[in-house]
């Protein structure tokens, strides 16, 4: 009988590989998250990152050969394949590679015969603006094959050339099986495992990991009982307006934050000219404050209208005392409680937000002072970072023992 000693505190050379956003959200805080997780332990984390922002530096030949450089970058290839040479990669981690880094980085780990690991944050394997929303309706048509519907609606950036370029690329990298290539898979939600169970990935290739927070916030003993917050991007995805129209609703007494910029910030601010007055804009914020003015709020909402894959700031809510009204869509629902840690709502359904809203806003201050406790304990042991990274290295030894 074979008694199998867990490797965790072996030391492993690591490369995480990312393409960075123009405007960095959740997702990159996550992923920033990750790798200073990692080289925190005694593994040796190396991070391979591009940022979209190169792209406004480009040449004219160089925005010529973008296109192809989504499908192959010959760049990537040689830069990844070096660090992985040079550094004695045992196992490469990637977080994004669209659209600079591309497939070739598959390719540079394949020649080296080192493991492959797709986090799945979002839906951008198969998805051209990665949430799986057109014209601010959920749209599956990519995911059944239709890449043509990114063409047709804009899907990227409201225009048709970026959009068939992110989509030609997808068309490739799934005709070329570069996805196949990965040895496994980590999604940061069930729902979004069944979303890629749904466009062809095996079960048995993904696992489940909830993001993790890397402290409990203070909490602020002197809440503002009328403060609602909001922290994230500014699109039309979000159901900022959903959120907007549910406070003219309202029949407490309230004062609104609203942490974040986007491009729908002018059409926002425009409805809370006409309609409001008691909603403030403060646009980007220091990670810092961000914490420090949730802390401070009685509640925070999330109204999305989208797939949302998980929701990091409920559980950075949850850190700082926090409950939450959320939409109940997408991985949301596996980390609100309706009625324990806050309240689901219909999405894009101002009235029932309204009622949700009431309903948290009218508590009674001992149970309001009981969901508070429950909500900081859910944070320090659900979403704690020492159990993460002993689940993220065990699957890393999983893969590469395999392998």
């Amino acid at each position: 009988m074979f008694l199998y000693l867990p490797t965790f505190w072996m030391p492993m050379n690591i490369l995480q590989v990312v393409n960075d956003y123009q405007q960095p959200g959740g997702e990159s805080d996550t992923v920033n998250e990750i790798y200073r997780l990692l080289k925190e332990g005694p593994h040796n984390a190396l991070q391979y990152k591009r940022s979209n922002n190169e792209i406004k530096t480009y040449s004219l030949f160089e925005k010529t050969l973008f296109p192809l450089n989504t499908i192959f970058s010959i760049r990537s290839f040689v830069e990844i394949r070096d660090l992985i040479r040079k550094s004695r990669i045992e196992v490469m981690h990637v977080h994004n590679i669209m659209p600079l880094i591309s497939g070739s980085s598959f390719y540079a780990a394949l020649l080296a015969k080192v493991p492959i690991i797709q986090h799945l944050h979002n839906y951008r394997l198969f998805c051209a603006n990665g949430v799986m929303l057109s014209n601010g309706r959920i749209c599956e048509a990519c995911l059944k094959g239709n890449y043509l519907c990114a063409f047709r609606e804009k899907c990227y950036h409201n225009s048709r050339l970026l959009s068939m370029i992110y989509a030609t690329a997808i068309v490739f990298h799934g005709g070329l099986g570069v996805y196949r290539k990965v040895d496994h898979f980590i999604a940061i939600s069930e729902f979004v495992k069944k979303v890629y169970i749904r466009y062809g990935i095996p079960e048995k290739k993904i696992t489940v990991l909830h993001n993790f927070i890397s402290q409990v916030g203070t909490e602020n003993t002197e809440k503002d009982q009328e403060l609602i917050v909001y922290v994230g991007r500014l699109s039309p995805e979000k159901g900022l307006l959903t959120f907007l129209r549910s406070i003219t609703l309202l029949k407490s007494k309230v004062r609104v934050l609203i942490v974040g910029d986007g491009p729908q910030r002018n059409i926002l601010e425009a409805f809370v000219k006409d309609n409001l007055t008691n909603v403030e804009f403060l646009g980007y914020v220091p990670t810092d404050k961000i914490w420090e003015i949730i802390s401070s709020a009685r509640v925070l909402v999330l109204p999305s209208e989208c797939y949302e894959g998980f929701g990091r700031v409920i559980v950075e809510a949850y850190a700082c005392g926090v409950p939450i009204v959320a939409s109940n869509i997408g991985g949301i629902p596996e980390i609100v409680e309706d009625g324990v840690t806050g309240r689901l709502f219909v999405p894009g359904d101002p009235f029932d937000l309204a009622e949700k809203l009431e309903w948290i806003l009218g508590l009674p201050e001992k149970h309001i002072r009981d969901m508070k406790k429950y909500v900081r304990e859910v944070a320090s042991t659900r979403f704690n970072k020492n159990t993460y990274l002993r689940k993220l290295i065990n699957i890393y030894e999983l893969v590469c023992n395999h392998k």
